[in-house]
């Protein structure tokens, strides 16, 4: 368990303390990463314990098909330096956390661990917001030497904050994370409840709108929870509601069904109108050609030059606000169809856990952590995922989808004969 711990804990280390290796940068987290890699290969290989699932298929599926896109979309070096590089930050953390955890005790301990790197970079960043200077990355450019880019922006009347993380959006996110597993754990331990509201204070001091639309979002799901607490089939239930809303909504408005939702759930609806149109336009650019579907662009740019207006163009070409949009783009359908597959079995491998737990405590935290991979799902419609937000991802991901371990069979004895009989003469034990 300590080797995920250390992992979170390598969040709060700012990237000044970062190795540059020629055009490979070491930050703190990917050196663990590189460490632990070894590790998760050999317990794949050797764990006769672990229960390989169509899940863990899928992950795998998920972490290679980048490395097999940008292979049509790069030469060889970059296809191995970037897949290789995207590969770590999703399969080690994914499969660490599977082969960590499959206890509710390792689920406890991972969420004690999370709660306190999340109100850690709040206490951090609380400063900043107030005053709009980045004390923790000056501090690190002072001890380091390098040096650290800085925009201030303010936003709600409050100065975006990083924090120890690179842009505010990734603090917003790993807060975010945190608040629905600290308020599972925190209905006896008064700690905990403060840790829980420091991780609120970190994501309103982020001032980002999928952080905050996270916020909403667990508010939502532990609301709808509650009101249907004892049905077997609630969260199916509640797709389909949702379902049932986007055909209503189509029916009944004039604007398209997605455009009303972009609207409404972000804070800024200027904000919801870009979202709106970058998702139609990645669709569009996917759709040109039999290649651009099935293994995207790569890393280029030069297909927003597709676009006819230029302030689209323009605007995607410096970024795309979407986590899913940007996997479509770059590697192509298949890797957003593989994602969107791979999170509808965690989730009902989520829901199957915990209908085998009994206590109240247990289905709490599991619950909990559902919450937190659906709510990361929907900021990532929102946002773009990277660094330690995409490794972040996957961890409760694969804690999500934490699973019983398989039972190995006993072993036989090769002798039908009991010790003390063994120990008899030979003729003696001929005798009829």
């Amino acid at each position: 368990m300590w080797k995920l711990q250390a992992l979170l804990y390598s969040f709060l280390i700012p990237k000044e303390f970062t190795l540059v290796l020629g055009t490979l940068n070491l930050s703190t987290y990917r050196v663990l990463l590189l460490m632990l890699a070894p590790w998760v290969f050999w317990q794949l290989i050797v764990n006769r314990k672990f229960n390989w699932q169509s899940l863990d298929s899928l992950a795998l599926l998920v972490c290679i098909w980048p490395f097999i896109a940008l292979n049509f979309n790069t030469d060889v070096v970059t296809a191995v330096e970037s897949g290789g590089v995207l590969f770590l930050e999703t399969f080690v953390p994914f499969f660490a956390a599977r082969l960590l955890i499959y206890k509710y005790e390792h689920l406890v301990s991972l969420s004690k661990t999370l709660l306190l790197v999340a109100s850690l970079m709040a206490l951090f960043a609380l400063p900043e917001a107030i005053t709009g200077t980045p004390y923790i990355h000056e501090l690190a450019s002072l001890v380091s030497g390098n040096s650290f880019t800085h925009s201030p922006e303010s936003r709600l009347g409050i100065w975006r904050s990083y924090g120890p993380t690179d842009h505010p959006i990734i603090l917003g996110s790993i807060c975010a994370s945190a608040i629905p597993i600290g308020f599972a754990i925190s209905r006896r331990r008064n700690l905990y409840k403060s840790m829980t509201a420091l991780s609120v204070s970190g994501v309103i001091a982020s001032a980002s709108s999928g952080p905050l639309l996270s916020v909403v979002a667990q508010i939502s799901l532990y609301t709808w929870s509650r009101l249907t607490r004892g049905k077997h089939y609630k969260w199916w239930l509640l797709v389909f509601l949702i379902l049932a809303t986007y055909a209503t909504i189509d029916v009944l408005s004039n604007r398209d069904p997605l455009r009303v939702m972009f609207s409404y759930l972000l804070f800024n609806e200027h904000n919801g109108y870009v979202r709106y149109n970058m998702w139609l336009n990645s669709f569009y650019l996917a759709g040109q050609s039999a290649h651009s579907f099935f293994v995207g662009y790569g890393f280029s740019t030069e297909m927003m030059s597709l676009l006819d207006n230029m302030f689209w163009s323009q605007l995607m070409s410096a970024s795309v606000d979407s986590y899913w949009m940007v996997l479509l783009l770059r590697y192509g359908a298949p890797m957003l169809a593989l994602s969107a597959l791979w999170i509808i079995l965690i989730f009902r491998a989520n829901i199957r856990n915990y209908r085998r737990h009994r206590l109240n405590r247990e289905r709490a935290l599991i619950q909990a952590w559902l919450i937190t991979a659906i709510s990361l799902s929907l900021v990532a419609c929102t946002v773009h995922f990277w660094g330690s937000t995409a490794s972040l991802f996957f961890i409760v991901m694969g804690a999500t989808a934490m699973g019983k371990r398989r039972s190995l069979p006993r072993r036989r004895r090769t002798s039908s004969t009991t010790k003390p009989e063994a120990e008899r003469p030979a003729y003696e034990r001929a005798k009829f």
